[in-house]
């Protein structure tokens, strides 16, 4: 008996699902120590990306086998304070000095002026592959914790992103709540 062609379209997707049930159920696992786990132990990873980030994302480009080698990798290597071989460790600007942590990326690119802080380097800001603002940075180094949408300054000042001047939208919305 000859399947029909969309019959056997049809069983070419049940096997690519079925190929990706290994991947999907890591990334599963990952999510779910995302929103469990992590935010009970706090967000202090000092790397961008995460561990459980890049976890993530080695398992859905290599597979689980794959990915998991490759971020338990990672995590014992950071662990030890050892940099792999094939991360990128140049500054993005080219100057030669890559920042490490975000912390020392911090240091190097902010300067306290009359009570606020500029950020003055070029803005958006690539760290370890992964685009982000100053604002963000400001606001995880201080709180510990990733903001939750737009991270935005509270004081009047242009360009301001010292940690106490900034707000992400959970922050507004309870200054909001309490307003009212």
């Amino acid at each position: 008996m000859k399947h029909s062609p969309s019959h056997s379209s049809h069983c070419s997707d049940c096997a690519g699902a079925v190929q990706r049930l290994p991947r999907n159920a890591g990334r599963a696992m990952i999510w779910i120590y995302r929103h469990t786990l992590s935010p009970l132990v706090g967000y202090n990873c000092r790397h961008l990306p995460t561990c459980s980030v890049y976890g993530d994302e080695a398992i859905e480009r290599f597979g689980l086998w794959g990915g998991i080698t490759e971020g338990e990798r990672r995590a014992i290597f950071r662990r030890r304070g050892i940099r792999l071989p094939y991360e990128n460790h140049e500054d993005e600007d080219g100057d030669g000095g890559a920042p490490d942590t975000l912390r020392d990326l911090w240091d190097q690119r902010t300067q306290l002026v009359d009570g606020h802080m500029k950020w003055t380097s070029s803005t958006p800001v690539s760290f370890r592959g992964h685009t982000t603002t100053p604002q963000r940075i400001g606001f995880q180094l201080d709180r510990g914790r990733q903001p939750v949408g737009i991270v935005r300054r509270t004081c009047l000042v242009k360009g301001c992103v010292l940690p106490a001047h900034l707000a992400d939208q959970a922050e507004r919305n309870a200054l909001r709540k309490v307003a009212a």
